[in-house]
């Protein structure tokens, strides 16, 4: 969190992402905490990897909570978007484990509190019914 503080207090323009593992139930009960904490690390490895290919060399990933992260990209809300589908949709399966994702975005928000936006991301990922990406509206 204070990386990101710094990051919002430093840059004009960012979206920051709430990007949920939603099986991870089912994963961990299935394969155990010890192969879900590797897939952790393979998953924020490839997702890391996903945005320098993309020439986002200043991505910030950190787990929050469970199966969610707290992504900050430098860019603006609809290429944030284009690129976590992009991702989903190639990362269906890491480390012969089926993924499922959920995901939500905000944009720079005139509070500039990083607990706000958090809150309004959870806000958004609960209101979806079904895996598509919702966007907080302003």
């Amino acid at each position: 969190l204070k990386i990101l503080k710094k990051q919002i207090w430093s840059h004009r323009d960012y979206t920051i992402v709430l990007l949920r593992i939603d099986n991870l139930s089912f994963i961990n009960d299935h394969y155990g905490i010890d192969r879900t904490d590797k897939l952790f690390r393979i998953f924020v490895h490839l997702l890391d990897e996903f945005f320098k290919l993309h020439d986002i060399k200043d991505a910030v990933i950190g787990k929050y909570h469970g199966g969610d992260f707290i992504v900050w990209l430098p860019l603006e809300r609809k290429r944030s978007l284009e690129l976590l589908e992009e991702f989903v949709s190639t990362y269906k399966e890491i480390n012969h484990t089926a993924m499922e994702f959920k995901y939500a975005l905000e944009e720079k928000d005139e509070t500039e509190k990083i607990e706000i936006l958090i809150t309004h991301l959870y806000d958004t990922l609960s209101q979806q019914h079904n895996p598509r990406a919702m966007i907080k509206q302003k």
